[in-house]
């Protein structure tokens, strides 16, 4: 088999180069495909994770800020203490 492959190398040596060159590029562009979608991968991963990140510390800064906490204090969050301020009685809807 060897043999085989020897002689028609040595008769064939363009045809030879011509298979070798096509080889090693298709061999190079396969990895290089593979080496782009593991890097897209992990990039990706980081952009989900910081996107994460950003989110909790803007929904911290929001639900616990001065102004949030100011609002709890003077009752505007909740409906029963609106309403006495607003009309010295009970709420217009009671929660059953």
């Amino acid at each position: 088999m060897i043999g085989r492959l020897a002689f028609f190398v040595s008769n064939n040596t363009r045809l030879s180069w011509l298979v070798t060159v096509s080889l090693a590029a298709v061999v190079g562009l396969a990895a290089a495909s593979t080496v782009r979608s593991v890097t897209e991968t992990e990039r990706l991963s980081r952009l989900g994770v910081e996107a994460n990140r950003q989110a909790i510390a803007i929904m911290s800064q929001t639900l616990n800020g001065n102004l949030m906490g100011s609002v709890a204090v003077l009752g505007l969050l909740d409906e029963e203490i609106k309403a006495e301020g607003l009309w010295g009685g009970v709420p217009t809807h009671q929660a059953s």
